[in-house]
């Protein structure tokens, strides 16, 4: 009557259908062969092979919220390219790609934008349920469980209403605060992925794609192959930070709840916790407990606080510093806001009592 799917460490789902149950199958077992890989990570992402004059390389575009990744996948199975993932990507620690042989999946309907695609979808095999569209490409288009193929580019995509296919190059400082957040981080790996996604961000072009249509866009980027793929320099100036993201484009991670040691009193002072890695990129800083796997990063308020908590601060006594920069908020607020920010720094590991 159904199905279940039931992995180490996972809740049971059940699953009326077989494309719901994919969905849940390939996500485990793709989570399960990279825990037995110590060397390897997984990107939240979809990656197309494109061929150039030097070989095939990936174009990779990590998740952005309801950016159409996977749309843009499947499109390029009408211009010649080879799938490599549609949702997550193996990452080897010399950046190369790792396909799962996972087959792309399609949110349904379609839009009107992806006509050509909708009318090649009756020839392509697959399962639906009215909801997503699985597609079973075939060996010429889809990469083997175990394909390896280098890392060319990452493209962080923006649908915009309008926008014809455009391509903006990105300063590493702009890309890495969103592509780290992409990777799966398991058994004490936050440090050696953020050790790779800053050097990826380093040794590979970073593009911003404005566009609004998929297969438009498809057909644009296995044009621009070459140029993808190269660190020529642009007329424009590279962008600098990509503002527009939210909380909900990164892989968060739920604060542990309430602890009971926390104390909230005003004066008690907390200093920042022995063990915790602090790296600066840009106007970005990166926080990195001991044996977690998470990474956290401050907006330029937290920095100031977390620079000060290098020696033994109280809530009243940050919030009082903040009232000569905030006069206009009142001291009430500025405590309650500490507090709050005091809590998850301690939940999170980040301070101890001084």
């Amino acid at each position: 009557g159904g199905f279940r799917v039931s992995s180490a460490g996972a809740r049971e789902e059940r699953h009326d259908s077989a494309a719901a149950m994919l969905c849940d199958a390939g996500i485990d077992l793709a989570e399960a062969f990279v825990h037995i890989q110590s060397s390897l990570f997984c990107l939240h992402c979809s990656a197309v092979a494109l061929t150039t004059e030097d070989g095939q390389k990936l174009a990779v575009f990590p998740n952005i919220n309801r950016a159409g990744k996977s749309l843009l996948a499947a499109s390029f199975l009408l211009h010649g390219g080879r799938i490599a993932a549609d949702d997550l990507l193996g990452v080897t620690e010399q950046g190369e790609g790792l396909s799962f042989g996972l087959p792309p999946r399609l949110r349904l309907p379609l839009p009107p934008s992806s006509r050509a695609l909708a009318q090649a979808l009756p020839s392509i095999p697959g399962v639906e349920d009215g909801h997503y569209r699985f597609l079973y490409a075939g060996a010429f288009s889809l990469a083997a469980f175990g394909e390896r193929c280098p890392i060319g580019a990452f493209i962080l995509p923006r649908r915009t209403a309008g926008a014809r296919p455009h391509l903006h190059r990105l300063m590493p400082q702009a890309a890495l605060p969103w592509l780290v957040y992409q990777f799966q981080m398991a058994g004490g790996q936050a440090g050696a992925v953020f050790k790779l996604a800053s050097r990826l961000c380093r040794e590979r072009p970073l593009w911003l794609l404005e566009y609004d249509g998929a297969e438009e866009a498809a057909q644009y980027l296995a044009a621009e192959a070459e140029r993808l793929f190269s660190f020529l320099p642009e007329e424009e100036a590279p962008l600098s930070s990509v503002a527009f993201l939210t909380d909900e484009d990164r892989l968060s991670y739920a604060p542990r709840g309430r602890h009971p040691l926390f104390s909230s009193r005003k004066h008690r002072r907390w200093v920042q916790a022995s063990g915790v890695a602090v790296h600066e990129e840009g106007d970005s800083i990166f926080l990195i407990p001991e044996a977690q796997d998470a990474i956290f990063t401050l907006d330029r308020i937290g920095q100031a606080v977390w620079a000060l908590l290098a020696e033994p601060l109280s809530i009243a006594e940050a919030a009082s510093l903040l009232a000569e920069v905030f006069p206009q908020t009142g001291r009430e607020k500025l405590e309650r806001d500490m507090i709050r920010f005091f809590r998850t720094l301690f939940e999170q590991g980040l301070v101890q009592r001084a």
